[in-house]
């Protein structure tokens, strides 16, 4: 946003909605697009994106605001196509890992068997501590950073903090990543798609490691391939209960769990700019027309029961 012609950029229409969004107030928002994000972001365990890295996008002939996710470490030349995109460059690019995160932002390392402890600083330890891994991550409680003069008050989303503070949103975020777990993550669709990409890519990018030392694709291709399990163990094992995973033992930890057949995931072709992301953003939130009321909470008979905070 910003006025035409190189002049002084406004942002009084942004600071009107964060004044909204701090009042709880969440009717200003698409926010089918709202959970949907997070919940798309969780899945792949994206660690670089509490108080950066989003546009807010006001859409005039809606009069909603979106969120659209930026800088996940590929160019992302349409939403459709983000995710296919971070799996091309993290594949040889594992040292500035956001999307599809490790410890330590790549390399393949492990804090916890590291025996570090699960902390900000000195180590990111992304994908093995609680603090990053958690479907929580951007609320108040689980900060992108934790500086000590600010307590890490600074590094939350307060969009997301309120997202998850009304019961029938928190709920509503928790049956889309459902969706996208039972759907992408545990299909064998995401695995399906690094090997399509691995056989497109392999000789120019082994030609790209020995010219420019740009990382060896077997190493970061089984790097990613060992977060996608892990991610899928933490999201169906210890996270299942949360997430209201039929039958998951919160208490789990469900490392090794197992791909499912691929019955109805989206296949490859099916993957593209005209579809794909508008199938996921479609209204499924709650059956039978649940709508949004001002506040931007669900109303209607058959709107999400309450989650427990």
């Amino acid at each position: 946003m910003g006025a035409p012609h190189g002049s002084t950029p406004h942002l009084h229409d942004v600071e009107a909605l964060a004044v909204r969004v701090n009042r709880g107030d969440l009717s200003a928002f698409d926010m089918n697009n709202v959970v949907t994000e997070m919940a798309v972001q969780t899945a792949m365990l994206h660690q670089d994106r509490c108080v950066k890295n989003r546009y807010y996008y006001h859409d005039p002939k809606t009069g909603k605001w979106t969120v659209i996710p930026y800088d996940m470490k590929a160019r992302c030349f349409s939403d459709d196509l983000c995710m296919l995109q971070h799996l091309t460059r993290t594949m040889t690019d594992m040292s500035l890992q956001d999307a599809f995160a490790t410890d330590n932002r790549g390399n393949g390392r492990n804090c916890a068997a590291e025996g570090n402890p699960c902390r900000n600083t000195p180590t990111y330890c992304i994908l093995s501590c609680e603090s990053f891994n958690s479907p929580l991550f951007c609320d108040a409680t689980h900060p992108q950073d934790t500086f000590p003069e600010s307590d890490g008050r600074s590094t939350y989303n307060r969009l997301v903090e309120q997202v998850l503070r009304k019961p029938e949103w928190r709920e509503a975020y928790f049956r889309r990543l459902r969706y996208i777990m039972d759907n992408f993550l545990s299909t064998g669709w995401l695995q399906a798609q690094v090997a399509q990409i691995k056989g497109q890519i392999y000789a120019d990018a082994r030609l790209d490691n020995a010219k420019w030392r740009a990382g060896d694709i077997e190493l970061g291709v089984a790097a990613l391939l060992e977060q996608m399990r892990v991610r899928r163990g933490q999201l169906y094992g210890p996270y299942g209960r949360m997430i209201g995973v039929v039958g998951a033992n919160a208490s789990a930890v469900n490392m090794a769990h197992p791909v499912r057949p691929m019955v109805s995931a989206p296949t490859p072709a099916s993957w593209n700019a005209a579809g794909a992301w508008d199938d996921l953003l479609e209204d499924e939130l709650w059956p039978d027309g649940a709508t949004s009321s001002s506040d931007g909470s669900a109303t209607g008979a058959h709107a999400p029961a309450a989650m427990p905070l």
